[in-house]
């Protein structure tokens, strides 16, 4: 699933060790092999949102297009 290099700014759908669900983030930073996301929409919207999860660190990601 991580076969591509992050690009900062691009739109990733992605899974954490956090949640077990898919979520789609926009990449704020890049880490040697994860990435940490701005959530922008998954199932629990509301929790993700919450100050405490909005920006996570990812383990699995793939780009939008893909």
């Amino acid at each position: 699933m991580n076969s591509e290099e992050i690009e900062v700014n691009d739109w990733y759908v992605c899974r954490s060790e956090l949640f077990e669900y898919e979520f789609i983030g926009q990449a704020s930073q890049k880490l040697v092999n994860a990435c940490i996301v701005e959530i922008t929409h998954c199932e629990q919207i509301d929790q993700a949102q919450s100050e405490e999860y909005l920006n996570r660190v990812v383990v699995s990601y793939r780009h939008m297009s893909n």
